[in-house]
């Protein structure tokens, strides 16, 4: 497999990320329309799965014909989910409080809103969730040839 689709479905999910960006409410707007960004978020998930899929599939391959490099760049990817999952946090601690709180909080815009909302979408499709599934594609491809060099040499 020529890297053609795994990059292909990474820039149809980046522009589907975006979407969901532009459709996202932002915290100093109010809204009364629904969560129109759901319209995006649908089609999103399965490209994402897809995107995953095709990434460890092609990274596999990568492995196999440079087995030398499975240990690093399995450590790397390792190592890199957790800057990831902080700055993930952070954006998520700042975007309640621009929002005015959590859903508990009769004054916070959240408050009586699903935990998916159009205040919300973009808490779970960012450049951190793009980057961290990306980075989990990896890590899993270098696991997964990890395990199989261990019982071949066995």
């Amino acid at each position: 497999m020529k890297i053609k689709w795994p990059l292909i479905f990474l820039c149809i999910c980046a522009i589907f990320f975006y979407l969901i960006k532009l459709f996202t409410i932002k915290p100093h707007r109010w809204s009364g329309n629904g969560n129109l960004g759901l319209l995006i978020i649908f089609p999103t998930i399965p490209i994402i799965l897809t995107s995953i899929i095709l990434i460890i599939i092609y990274v596999y391959k990568l492995f196999k014909r440079k087995p030398k490099t499975i240990p690093a760049v399995t450590a790397i990817s390792g190592i890199l989910i957790i800057p990831l999952a902080w700055a993930e946090y952070a954006f998520i601690q700042q975007k309640i409080e621009a929002l005015g709180g959590s859903y508990d909080n009769p004054e916070s815009k959240l408050y009586r809103f699903p935990l998916l909302n159009q205040y919300t979408n973009d808490l779970f499709f960012n450049a951190y969730t793009f980057c961290g599934f990306v980075v989990f594609a990896i890590l899993a491809a270098g696991a997964i040839s990890l395990v199989q060099m261990k019982r071949a040499k066995k």
